[in-house]
């Protein structure tokens, strides 16, 4: 993901890098491959929930506002659809 967010930086240099997510690709996003240079790149995660607690919100956008505190996070919140994981489908 760095590597293709890195190369749209470079082609598009003024305009916003934003990623959509679910919240289980929030909490782990720091742990991917150079994650925490993904985070510094990027200007606005979008987050769909994965059935969470909405408590369980604001510790992770602490840990990732630590990395970038320029980052914007929205959650875009529950809806019908958030049980299903992007692994079932493609099953």
């Amino acid at each position: 993901t760095i590597t293709w967010m890195e190369k749209l930086r470079a082609e598009y240099p003024n305009k916003k890098l934003s990623l959509l997510m679910g919240f289980d690709g929030l909490k782990n996003i720091l742990n991917w491959t150079r994650g925490y240079e993904l985070v510094e790149i990027l200007d606005k995660i979008y987050v769909v929930s994965r059935m969470e607690e909405t408590e369980a919100y604001d510790q992770q956008v602490k840990e990732v506002l630590k990395v970038s505190p320029k980052l914007e996070i929205e959650f875009l919140g529950h809806h019908e659809f958030e049980h299903l994981s992007s692994t079932q489908l493609r099953n």
